[in-house]
């Protein structure tokens, strides 16, 4: 892959755009970082993606060892990794942590956000495909249907469903923003920094779940047929809500990279 030929003109201009970077906002708060368009961080054989490095400092790589899910390399270095199941194998394409890593674990507990760049084609083949996982019920960002897309969170009695409906088609940046301490707790989601309506479809009701033992699944699920259905470009986790002057700078890092508007 000839990155200098697929390097855009506007990482050329980025700046100091570029060198503000998720580790420079979050500080120690950053536990999860994987970045596509770093190619440094990612393994590839035979044009798929075997493992992708965590760039947060935490170690928490990402691996696929079986060749039928492991997701598509990136075309150029801003294309993203493909998890549509072009291989022909199906959607079922996921890159995990593995059970036993110590990945980030009970990062919701007193609040924690995510932020994803994917585009979104709808659920595909998979059912409900699958953007973050942790374990198999624990949290999980996923698409219900060719419109919509929901964020699912495990308590102890009844979990809690929440709906939303995404840009499709196109480079989004999607955040969560999410505390799990108390049931009455609603998520925070954002589609390019602003925020969007979510449904509660179903009241979460008990205790939050430990997820200590549980692996980190981007793209899929570990153990199931629900991959994602498209790109996932970029992946981040906050062990802390992000709010005020470091929400802009970490939406504005996103957009300029990504060329986003």
């Amino acid at each position: 892959m000839n990155l200098i030929q697929n390097v855009p003109l506007r990482t050329a201009l980025l700046g100091g755009a570029e060198a503000l970077d998720p580790e420079s906002i979050l500080g120690t708060d950053l536990v999860g970082w994987w970045d596509s368009s770093d190619v440094g961080s990612l393994t590839i054989s035979g044009g798929k993606v075997t493992d992708w490095a965590d760039k947060s400092g935490q170690s928490h790589t990402l691996t696929q060892p079986d060749s039928a899910r492991q997701p598509l390399e990136p075309s150029s270095r801003f294309a993203g990794i493909l998890y549509d199941g072009a291989d022909g194998v199906g959607a079922n394409d996921v890159l995990d942590s593995g059970i036993g890593n110590t990945n980030p674990q009970n990062i919701w507990d007193g609040g924690a956000h995510i932020f994803v760049v994917l585009r979104y084609g709808g659920v595909g083949g998979s059912a409900f495909g699958t953007v973050y996982a942790k374990g198999s019920a624990n949290a999980r960002l996923r698409a219900q249907s060719d419109t919509v897309m929901r964020w699912v969170f495990a308590f102890s009695t009844t979990n809690g469903v929440w709906t939303f409906t995404p840009t499709k088609d196109q480079v989004i940046i999607l955040d969560i923003a999410y505390n799990a301490d108390d049931v009455t707790n609603n998520p925070i989601i954002s589609e390019n920094g602003v925020a969007i309506t979510a449904t509660e479809t179903q009241t979460p009701v008990g205790t939050r779940n430990t997820d200590a033992s549980d692996s980190t699944g981007i793209g899929g699920t570990r153990g199931q047929t629900r991959g994602w259905d498209d790109k996932i470009h970029e992946v981040i986790f906050s062990d802390r809500i992000v709010t005020g002057a470091d929400y802009a700078k970490m939406i504005n890092y996103l957009k300029n990279k990504w060329d986003i508007s």
